[in-house]
């Protein structure tokens, strides 16, 4: 079982999902393009341009889901980075967020390249070829300025604590002694014993924080200092 528990933990830490996703659209585009040179070489195989249609139809999901994770995994980010490994890290989360637009216009053009029409049919394949090769220097190029950030500028996140053993944390209820008749047993809640700091806190990490987090710690945090905040 520990394998499904590794795997639920890793799905939901965004630096680990970002690394699992991140090789996704490198492989899908060194496929498409595969695929796409050998749908124009016989244009009377369907399956082939299928096959290149549906590649980067995942290559526009796996682009999605890994600049998703990415955006987590920045705000993982451990200390406070250089202005070069900043300008690295623009660079790639730029690039990273328009693989999906390459990856959209190669499908277009695919869907074109099976028309009837001879004309737009020999257009769709040549612009087919010539997009996704671009499409797979550009995937390479992100994938390159992610590795400079790791190897480079040894940009990561803080380290996770490793998971010791399952720890049963059951606790046997005994039954509660009798209670006189008459007596009334003092009662407290969470809120009550809570102290004015915690309730503070509490306030804080679940009212405010969300807020923070989805409208302003994109560009203020470690790493992004924009507007000097």
């Amino acid at each position: 079982m520990d394998i499904f528990y590794d795997m639920y933990d890793s799905l939901n830490n965004p630096p680990m999902r970002h690394a699992m996703f991140v090789h996704m659209p490198i492989v899908l585009s060194i496929l498409g393009f595969f695929f796409v040179v050998l749908a124009a070489l016989r244009p009377k195989s369907k399956g082939q341009r299928a096959l290149a249609i549906f590649l980067y139809a995942l290559l526009i999901v796996a682009a999605y889901f890994t600049a998703d994770a990415g955006d987590g995994a920045e705000n993982a980010i451990n200390g406070k980075l250089s202005a070069e490994a900043v300008a690295v890290l623009d660079e790639h989360e730029s690039m990273g967020q328009q693989v999906w637009v390459f990856g959209a216009s190669v499908l277009t053009l695919l869907v074109i390249s099976s028309l009837p029409n001879k004309m737009l049919r020999v257009g769709g394949h040549v612009f087919s070829i010539i997009l996704s090769g671009y499409t797979l220097l550009w995937v390479s190029e992100t994938a390159h300025y992610g590795g400079m950030l790791v190897y480079t500028y040894g940009v990561g996140p803080a380290k996770q604590p490793e998971r010791g053993p399952k720890v049963d944390l059951e606790v046997p209820i005994n039954p509660s002694p009798a209670t006189p008749a008459g007596t009334t047993m003092p009662t407290s809640s969470p809120a009550a014993s809570m102290s004015e700091e915690e309730a503070r806190v509490a306030f804080f990490r679940t009212q405010v924080r969300p807020i923070l987090e989805e409208n302003c710690l994109r560009c203020h945090n470690p790493v992004r200092h924009k507007g000097d905040l």
